[in-house]
């Protein structure tokens, strides 16, 4: 795992996928992973390895076999490491997915799942849940108690550490930002989530950044930025002036 990269492709605004880097000598060109036979264009991103590399979590609005919706929402999916490669995406159950978005999940040593919730309220009512691991199954969804979930800290993310003694989550339009996404840290005490606190400027800037994950050993943040990035759109006679993508990785 510490010699592959895992992220989302997204091409012409209409889809994305994740795709895989392998190092060797530098990272070789990017190959698109299983994502099995699907009819329309869909949105898979955010993907997250378990500690010890053996599954990936992801979101996506792909559709649910046999669960039609009339609004295709986000749900957690899961891949998992086979001697052939990657499994095909697996779909959690209702333990993890409702009826609304759950659009991050991110999974600590024990199994426990961290994930992104919009079940108690919708969109505008995204919370961090927990759901435990027993004998191979999820158990109910609980919301984590403390100042994390206040209504100021509502985040599409949360990366929790393998030991759960703490988790980063990005807060958007927090007044004392650097930057309208930042990444925050809150800590486990007791049961109870500390009120975040902001990693500071050797992270954060006045552009965005999101996206956190640590390295296998535990050593490094890794993170995306859009530092640096001009917001001038390309025109027709010169598409590369002044355009450098959408993000880049810390």
């Amino acid at each position: 795992m510490g010699s592959t990269i895992r992220t989302p492709l997204r091409r012409r605004r209409q889809s994305s996928g994740l795709v895989e880097a392998r190092r060797r000598q530098g990272f070789s060109r990017t190959r698109r992973t299983r994502s099995g036979s699907l009819l329309r264009p869909v949105l898979d991103f955010d993907a997250v390895f378990s500690p010890d590399g053996s599954k990936v979590f992801f979101g996506s609005d792909r559709p649910v076999p046999g669960h039609p919706k009339k609004d295709q929402d986000f749900d957690i999916w899961m891949v998992e490491r086979t001697p052939r490669g990657w499994s095909a995406p697996t779909h959690l159950d209702s333990a993890i997915n409702s009826d609304e978005d759950e659009t991050f999940a991110s999974p600590a040593a024990n199994g426990t799942l961290y994930f992104v919730s919009g079940r108690e309220g919708g969109r505008q009512n995204l919370a961090i849940y927990r759901s435990k691991l027993v004998d191979g199954k999820y158990g109910p969804a609980e919301k984590l108690k403390g100042p994390v979930n206040d209504k100021e800290n509502w985040s599409l993310e949360v990366q929790v550490a393998p030991d759960e003694s703490f988790l980063l989550l990005v807060p958007i339009g927090r007044k004392d930002g650097y930057g309208s996404f930042d990444i925050y840290v809150s800590e486990q005490h007791n049961g109870e989530w500390t009120a975040p606190r902001n990693l500071g400027p050797k992270v954060n800037t006045a552009a965005r950044d999101y996206s956190p994950r640590f390295s296998p050993d535990g050593k490094y943040l890794f993170w995306s930025s859009e530092r640096g990035i001009s917001s001038t759109r390309p025109d027709k006679q010169s598409p590369t002036r002044n355009w450098k993508g959408a993000c880049t990785a810390y």
